[in-house]
């Protein structure tokens, strides 16, 4: 057997194991296991060179799932609805995570995301509820929009320099996200700022266009204050840490008419 169709065991929902040969050279079809609300456990061969689309949707018991190297491409969807996955780690053979790939998995904990990986798309971890943490590789030059929405045990996430684009509401919905590491020059639309307690930004940001409702702590690299979009005024009360060559420019273009900015240089 070299192959196995499209649609092979959707819905064989007592099916509660499966090893695939290794004379499977093509695909894991889109939806082959689809609905398989019993499946735990799937061991995929090395032969396999693709994951296809909603290819594991709602197998709902699956908890562990090795994806080998063989593995260039995972389709959309691939395990969304997956709510008892915990943990999975995407080969570096790999290079996007699609759109709503893992979305709808309340149980994933953890995933390692390879360098090889460049984007991630639309909805890719919405609602992973459980996920506390992530490492976003310098490889990854997007995120998607509504990529971590309602990713809400997220406490503290870095993101490279090699972001150029970061969708509306990315983090939307991440209440327990106070700290960001911003080093990309992106700070805009609503991607889930309203949380945030400690913000770092890059030495390249030149443009603010976002409030930050709970800061305490905003540290700016750039020596040049970014322009604001919503100023700041006596509501807000924070420590803002800049160049110590820019600290007069800061007072007088960002806290003009916010007496409760304390500005420290950073050293």
């Amino acid at each position: 057997m070299t192959s196995i169709g499209n649609s092979a065991f959707k819905y064989c929902t007592a099916l509660e194991t499966i090893e695939i040969p290794n004379s499977v050279t093509s695909s894991i079809g889109i939806f082959m296991f689809q609905g398989c609300s019993s499946l735990t456990k799937i061991e995929i061969p090395n032969s396999v060179t693709s994951i296809g689309e909603l290819a594991f949707w709602n197998c709902s018991s699956l908890t562990e799932i090795v994806i080998p190297n063989s593995v260039t491409s995972i389709g959309v969807g691939a395990f969304n609805g997956c709510t008892a996955l915990t943990k999975i780690e995407i080969p570096d053979s790999v290079t996007s995570i699609e759109k709503e790939t893992f979305a709808d998995c309340n149980s994933l904990t953890e995933i390692v995301i390879p360098n090889s990986v460049t984007s991630i798309g639309k909805e890719a971890f919405y609602d992973c509820r459980s996920l506390t943490e992530i490492v976003i590789p310098n490889s990854v030059t997007s995120i998607g929009v509504r990529a971590f929405y309602d990713c809400r045990s997220l406490t503290e996430i870095v993101i490279p320099n090699s972001v150029t684009s970061i969708g509306k509401e990315a983090f939307f919905g991440c209440d327990s996200l106070t700290e960001m590491e911003l080093l990309s020059d992106t700070i805009k639309y609503d991607i889930g700022y309203y949380t945030l307690k400690k913000l770092v930004l890059g030495a390249s940001v030149a443009k603010i266009d976002v409030s930050l409702p709970s800061i305490e702590e905003l540290y700016c690299y750039a020596k040049t204050p970014p322009a604001l979009k919503y100023g700041f005024d006596d509501n807000y009360k924070f420590v803002l840490y800049v160049p110590k060559e820019s600290v007069d420019a800061y007072k007088q273009k960002w806290c003009g008419n916010a007496e409760n900015i304390t500005i420290k240089a950073i050293e």
